[in-house]
């Protein structure tokens, strides 16, 4: 086991197994929603020893493994490596945390907003953007294994997108704490 895997391990009380969710989306060109960045706080978490986590919390070593661990998988299926962009990651953490605040499991919020909504208010101006989402799992490769093996976040894994963004946060959710996941996915217009 890793130290990040204790880590998280020690830190969170999750759910054995998790839940999964991805879509995309092509021609996203609804520049009229386009608003000013939302700003996210994101505070480091060290991957090497266990820490009180305060809901609300953004993991930073678990959100560099499941970039990487999204890469690895691209390289071995011969596809180039997606570049972090700190854009989509505004937008996975802006939608993580209206995940928690208004307590919901969907792409579209009972509201009505859709994934692309987060994405445009950060100005992020793409040709196509795809979203996964997880909650649940104990460990970020926990994460990464069943997106792998899900036919719809494998396709956005894999997809015609050169750019990503993910915020793997911490906080009440679904009726216990829990860690949320969210990954969105670009390729700028």
């Amino acid at each position: 086991m890793k130290k990040r895997d204790i880590l998280i391990i020690t830190v969170l009380s999750i759910a054995i197994g998790g839940i999964a969710a991805g879509v995309a989306y092509d021609a996203g060109l609804n520049l009229a929603e386009r608003a000013r960045a939302t700003k996210t706080v994101v505070k480091p978490v060290a991957a090497d020893k266990p820490v009180f986590v305060e809901p609300h919390t953004i993991l930073i070593p678990q959100v560099i493994d499941v970039i990487s661990k999204t890469n690895e998988y691209r390289v071995y299926k011969g596809l180039t490596p997606l570049s972090e962009n700190a854009l989509l990651t505004q937008s996975a953490c802006a939608k993580a945390q209206h995940m928690i605040d208004n307590d919901y499991w969907a792409h579209i919020a009972p509201d009505g907003t859709e994934p692309w909504y987060w994405i445009n208010q950060t100005g992020y101006i793409y040709s196509r953007a795809g979203e996964n989402l997880a909650y649940g799992q104990r460990t970020s490769a926990k994460v990464s294994a069943g997106w792998i093996n899900s036919t719809t976040h494998r396709e956005n894994i894999l997809g015609d997108f050169t750019e990503v963004g993910v915020c793997v946060m911490y906080g009440k959710y679904q009726g216990d704490s829990n860690s949320l996941t969210v990954a969105h996915y670009g390729k700028p217009l």
